[in-house]
C-alpha cells in the first residue's frame, strides 16, 4: 500500500522484516516562491492586455493571482471624476500556469480584456502573488499602470465612453 507523510526533520525511515530496507532522510528547507513582472503591458487596439511575468519555486508553483485596485490618488479629478466613486472590490484574476511540465521556473503572460471595466484607462495598482504547495506566498510590490482599455479615435465615441465611465 502507498504511504504519504510530511517530512518535518532529518532522520531515518526503516521497514523491518525479511528484505527490509532503511533510508536516511535529509530535509531541505522550502523557500518561498517568487514572482516578478517582466515589463510593461502590451495592449491591442481593442484593449486586450498582455502582461508578461515570471514565477519560480524550488518545488513548483501551485497557483497565483493578480490583484488590481484603483489608484484614486492618481486620478485626474476633474469633469465627471470630481465626485468620489462608489466603492468597488479589487479585481482578482488568476495567473496562468503551465498545464504540463515543470512549474519550478516559468514565464507566462497574463492576458485579459478590461476594456469594459469602469476602471479602463484609469490609473490602477497591480500586484501579483504566487503560492507553493507548503502554502508559502511570494508577491510583487504594487506597480502603477493605466488599466488598458479600448482606444476611440472618433471624438463623439470617446466622449460617450467617457460619460459611461463617469456614470459607472
Amino acid at each position: 500500500p502507498a504511504q504519504d507523510f510530511a517530512v518535518v526533520q532529518d532522520g531515518s525511515i526503516a521497514i523491518d522484516g525479511p528484505g527490509g530496507r532503511r533510508w536516511d532522510v535529509t530535509m531541505l528547507a522550502d523557500t518561498a516562491p517568487e514572482v516578478e513582472q517582466l515589463g510593461p503591458p502590451e495592449v491591442s487596439a481593442l484593449g486586450e492586455m498582455r502582461l508578461p511575468f515570471a514565477a519560480r519555486d524550488d518545488y513548483g508553483v501551485e497557483a497565483g493571482e493578480a490583484r488590481i485596485t484603483l489608484d484614486l490618488a492618481s486620478v485626474s479629478r476633474r469633469y465627471g471624476l470630481v465626485v468620489d466613486p462608489d466603492p468597488r472590490p479589487e479585481v482578482i484574476v488568476p495567473l496562468p500556469t503551465p498545464i504540463a511540465g515543470n512549474r519550478a521556473d516559468f514565464e507566462e503572460n497574463l492576458i485579459e480584456d478590461f476594456s469594459k471595466h469602469p476602471w479602463a484607462n484609469l490609473p490602477v495598482r497591480i500586484s501579483m502573488n504566487v503560492l507553493d504547495s507548503a502554502e508559502q506566498i511570494g508577491q510583487t510590490a504594487p506597480r502603477q499602470m493605466i488599466l488598458p482599455g479600448r482606444r476611440f479615435f472618433d471624438p463623439a465615441a470617446a466622449a460617450v465612453i467617457e460619460m459611461r465611465r463617469d456614470l459607472l
